[in-house]
C-alpha cells in the first residue's frame, strides 16, 4: 500500500554539522548475518530519546497536521566505508521510510526507487541465490566482477527505475515502504564514507488516512 508521496526536503536539520559530529563519535556494529551493509548505531530511542522524539515528530509533521494517536519508529545512524559497487534492490517493512544524508561524497550515494516490471514469485532458486550474494557482499564489502554482472542482469530483467535521488548533505528523502529501493553507491575511493540517518515508521494510527489514500478519496461538497 502506498502511504506517502516520495518527498525530498533539503536543509532539514538546523544543526546538521553537530549531528554529524555526534554520529561519528558513536559506537557502530555490523549485522552478523549481513542483512544490511556497513555498521549501525544503537537505536536513537535508547541513545537520546528527546532528539529521537523531536526528529520523529518533525518527519511525521510533513504528512499530518497533528501527531498520530500511536506510531513506532526505528532510528539508526548507518556508516558504510570502503564498500564497492551499488546497493541491492530491496523493500523495507512498515508504513514509510526516511533517509537523512549526513555526508557529501563526490559520487552519487543517494537512493533510487524501483517498481517490478512484472509480478514473479520471490520464493525461487534465482531469488534465493540473489539473497545469498547480497548477504555476502554486505559482510565482505566487496563483490567480484562475475557476481556484479549477475546482479545487474537480475535487476535489469525484473525492475524498472522510477525515481533517482542524489545524495546531498542534510537532505531528507521519505518514501512509502512498499517501494523497492537501493543505494546508488555505497561509497567511492575519493570519499569512502557514507553516513546516513535511517528512520523506519510503522504501526501508525491516525484519525485521518495516509496522505496518498486521502488524495484518492472523493470529496463531497
Amino acid at each position: 500500500m502506498t502511504t506517502i508521496p516520495a518527498t525530498i526536503v533539503d536543509d532539514f536539520l538546523e544543526n546538521p554539522n553537530q549531528i554529524e559530529e555526534w554520529a561519528l563519535s558513536l559506537e557502530y556494529n555490523p549485522d552478523p548475518e549481513g542483512n544490511w551493509p556497513g555498521k549501525r548505531s544503537k537505536n536513537l530511542k535508547e541513545l537520546n530519546f528527546p532528539f529521537f522524539n523531536y526528529l520523529k515528530e518533525k518527519v511525521i509533521s510533513l504528512f499530518y497536521d497533528t501527531q498520530p494517536l500511536h506510531s513506532d519508529c526505528d532510528m539508526f545512524f548507518q556508516l558504510i566505508e570502503n564498500y564497492t559497487d551499488t546497493g541491492w534492490i530491496h523493500q523495507d517493512f512498515g508504513n514509510f521510510a526516511s533517509i537523512l544524508y549526513l555526508s557529501n561524497p563526490k559520487e552519487n550515494c543517494g537512493t533510487t526507487l524501483y517498481k517490478l516490471k512484472k509480478f514473479f514469485p520471490f520464493v525461487n532458486k534465482e531469488e534465493y541465490n540473489f539473497r545469498l550474494k547480497r548477504l555476502e557482499h554486505h559482510q565482505k564489502g566487496f563483490i567480484n566482477k562475475t557476481d556484479s554482472n549477475l546482479k545487474k542482469t537480475y535487476e535489469k530483467n525484473n525492475f524498472k527505475k522510477i525515481l533517482e535521488v542524489p545524495s546531498k548533505f542534510n537532505r531528507l528523502f521519505c518514501f512509502s515502504s512498499e517501494h523497492f529501493h537501493s543505494a546508488n553507491n555505497f561509497s567511492s575511493l575519493n570519499s569512502p564514507l557514507r553516513l546516513t540517518l535511517f528512520m523506519n515508521f510503522y504501526n501508525i494510527s491516525h484519525i485521518r488516512p495516509f496522505p496518498i489514500i486521502r488524495s484518492k478519496q472523493t470529496l463531497m461538497i
